[in-house]
């Protein structure tokens, strides 16, 4: 790296002064010097954590809680095996959706560096339909393993803007019960009668009432089913339960803000609340967009500063006019809103059908309206978020050192996973 900035780079740097000798320090120099500076090879930092690494040991079975927006909560496993190196391993997955109860499996490979840091490839078992948004979908994999390797967290990613994916939390399952999820998330103050899921891992046999605590004001009235791994609770939620997040607590195992207790949605936010989708074709990639409507109850001020955050709720969705310039109609052509709020950009143009046939580029506001939640006038509750629709990324530079090499391969499920092997991309190659 040294060695290229000083030869590309050596040429007199502008508004230094020459030195004493009466050489005038170059442009690489100056380069040089402020890397060595800011990003040195020898840190404290670093010293101290190689003092501290270690082989990565992760064999064996390790719960699952994965998020994907607009797919909803997912639980599972993942085991994970030894590969052909000691830092090389082969995965098998397993979720299952709270949303709807499908079943997802994939199997991959990945690879741990230092110890610590995953990257990885997986695929689902069904072939990846034409919808964007298909979870069995080839995936690249990133997480970051804990130094006592008992947890990981990172996310599975897909798409050409990498705009698709799950925020994963791994836990290791060893002896002990393991706590992974909890559904519903959210329980209303008053409800009575919830039939509460608890999913994890090694649950203790034959539990009662009174082994399972879920904070103040929630109240376990009797178990109504349970083994190892699922226990289903018949609870009350008092009218007077304070509003904010619970921890759930069973013999041996805790889950720290497992699930919210809630006394009514004050107002909404749409994520992501301003974005960017990308227009495309035949030869260039679109860039799709995917929103959810978040509901929020405000804090104990009656103020946002400190709401509580209850989760995803059930909305309508419509595109609307954000007026830039007059009668560019960009709700027209710049692209279409699922009723489940993914964005699916047109075509890139010129558009003959539009103004001066311009391309379907455009602002737009991506409207959610709650099916179930009024404001204080009674109106239902509404939340916006900013999208601008824009052209293609023409130009993108794949840098080898972050994308494909050593990246592990990736078998089709029912075949042997492959090893661990050296990519063949070109730094600096347009895609």
């Amino acid at each position: 790296l040294y060695e290229q900035a000083d030869r590309f780079y050596n040429v007199p740097a502008p508004g230094v002064p020459a030195a004493p000798q009466g050489k005038q320090e170059t442009q690489g120099q100056v380069a040089l010097d402020y890397l060595v500076k800011t990003a040195p090879l020898h840190t404290p930092e670093w010293a101290a954590w190689q003092s501290r690494e270690q082989v990565g040991h992760l064999e064996g079975r390790w719960l699952v809680t994965a998020r994907a927006l607009g797919q909803g909560r997912f639980v599972g496993e993942m085991v994970i095996e030894p590969g052909a190196a000691p830092d090389e391993f082969r995965t098998s997955v397993t979720l299952r959706s709270l949303k709807d109860g499908s079943t997802l499996k994939r199997s991959g490979a990945g690879i741990l560096y230092t110890g610590y840091s995953w990257r990885g490839r997986s695929i689902g078992q069904a072939p990846a339909a034409m919808h964007p948004d298909n979870v069995s979908t080839e995936a690249r994999e990133v997480l970051w393993f804990s130094p006592d390797q008992a947890t990981a967290q990172g996310r599975w990613f897909w798409g050409a803007y990498q705009e698709f994916g799950f925020d994963v939390k791994l836990t290791r399952v060893s002896g002990g019960p393991v706590v992974a999820a909890v559904d519903p998330y959210g329980l209303k103050a008053g409800t009575q009668g919830i039939q509460l899921r608890i999913l994890g891992a090694n649950f203790p046999a034959s539990m009662q009432a009174n082994d399972l605590h879920l904070g103040t004001g929630v109240t376990v009235n009797r178990i109504v089913s349970q083994n190892a791994d699922e226990l289903v609770a018949d609870v009350d939620v008092a009218p007077d339960a304070a509003s904010g997040m619970r921890d759930v607590q069973l013999e041996g195992a805790a889950l720290e803000k497992g699930f919210v207790v809630y006394h009514r949605i004050d107002y909404l936010k749409v994520i992501p609340d301003a974005t960017v989708a990308r227009l495309g074709s035949a030869t260039h990639p679109k860039g799709y967009q995917q929103f959810a409507a978040i509901g929020y109850e405000n804090g104990p001020d009656g103020k946002s500063t400190d709401a509580v955050r209850i989760g995803p709720v059930e909305a309508t969705w419509q595109l609307n006019e954000f007026i830039t310039s007059y009668n560019d109609d960009d709700t027209k052509f710049v692209g279409s809103l699922s009723p489940t709020a993914l964005f699916t950009p047109a075509a890139d143009g010129p558009d003959p059908a539009r103004r001066f046939g311009r391309n379907n580029y455009g602002e737009v506001w991506v409207t959610a309206t709650a099916k179930d939640g009024k404001d204080q006038f009674g109106k239902p509750l509404t939340a916006r978020a900013y999208l601008v629709v824009a052209v293609p990324m023409y130009l993108r530079w794949d840098q080898p050192e972050v994308s494909e090499v050593a990246q592990p391969e990736v078998s089709e499920p029912g075949s042997q996973s492959g090893a661990a092997q050296s990519g063949s991309s070109q730094s600096g190659s347009s895609q």
